[in-house]
């Protein structure tokens, strides 16, 4: 549930859209629509948000479209989207709930067209289609031991199914602290791809969508990674990481590429203006109908590497 109020407050920026670039003294208001619905590989839960532009400016009234009739369908498949409500995290302009359809359950399929149909309250229809991803080959010579020897640099390459998708690349690992004598799971620590030095302060860089068939990582960011699990604490034989290090390539659609590429902004950030010339493939309106996948590789630290930190090695799941 929190993923899904992140995803949904970050798509509600699009409360300051105005229609300016479209309004004539003579034409009047003319009412836009705007859809968004991502369909995540790593998602129970898909939500989509239907907005109106604001009349004459007023932004104080919630844009949502309530009462819409949102299907998905491919083949002989169709699935109806429901919708529901959660408290509204930023109150500073909407008082009442923030809304949103959602459908669950749903497995997002490998390399299958869906369309997607919205019939609004008065009528009028927006339609929009993808194209789920399909999984990237790994080189045969990927190194699956952590770190690569003596090797400054952790390389990790694939073959795509698409060339002109963009991927975004993920490296966590598992750990562990000691509650009351028994090693308590803590969280995941994402490793970036190296760390911004300023004044002996340390920013992590982490991989962003990318159109390139690599990933390189420093070996220092992964130590530094390590090390910042036990920062502070004396005991570093209180801590344990899990063996099994996850990488994983989130798989963009050829319409989040599409957007990803005219913005040039992180995904996740879907906070197209309609005022803005952004890409959107809705037919009757404005926004993004698009889809990712998520594939994973397993990784495995290398035990005497763990040993040097102090930190203890769990066999996790």
């Amino acid at each position: 549930m929190k993923k899904t109020i992140f995803f949904i407050s970050l798509i509600l920026s699009i409360a300051g859209i105005s229609c300016e670039e479209n309004i004539s003294p003579v034409e009047g208001y003319k009412e836009r629509y705007a859809f968004y619905c991502i369909l995540g590989g790593d998602a129970n839960r898909h939500t989509a948000l239907l907005v109106k532009s604001y009349q004459n400016g007023a932004n104080t009234v919630d844009p949502f479209i309530t009462g819409a009739e949102i299907g998905m369908f491919s083949d002989n498949f169709a699935i109806y989207y429901r919708d529901t409500l959660v408290p509204r995290i930023d109150t500073s302009i909407y008082k009442t709930p923030q809304q949103y359809y959602y459908i669950k359950n749903y497995e997002v399929p490998l390399n299958k067209k869906l369309d997607i149909e919205v019939l609004l309250p008065n009528g009028k229809r927006l339609t929009a289609s993808t194209t789920t991803p399909d999984t990237a080959e790994f080189a045969d010579n990927l190194n699956v031991f952590l770190p690569d020897g003596e090797s400054s640099l952790l390389t990790y390459s694939w073959t795509p199914a698409d060339q002109n998708s963009y991927v975004i690349p993920y490296m966590a690992f598992a750990y562990y602290k000691k509650v009351n004598g028994v090693f308590t799971y803590q969280g995941e620590k994402e490793v970036p791809i190296m760390y911004y030095e300023h004044q002996n302060v340390y920013t992590p860089i982490y991989p962003k969508a990318q159109r390139q068939n690599y990933i390189t990582y420093g070996k220092g960011a992964l130590i530094r990674a390590l090390l910042d699990i036990s920062r502070g604490n004396i005991n570093t034989n209180d801590f344990a990481v899990g063996i099994y290090v996850k990488f994983q390539l989130k798989i963009l659609d050829k319409n989040l590429s599409s957007y990803y590429s005219s913005t040039n902004e992180k995904i996740g950030e879907y906070n197209i203006n309609l005022d803005q010339n952004d890409y959107s493939n809705i037919t009757g309106g404005y926004g993004v109908f698009g889809s990712y996948i998520i594939q994973e590789k397993t990784l495995f630290f290398v035990e005497d590497f763990i040993d040097q930190f102090g930190y203890s090695v769990l066999f996790n799941n």
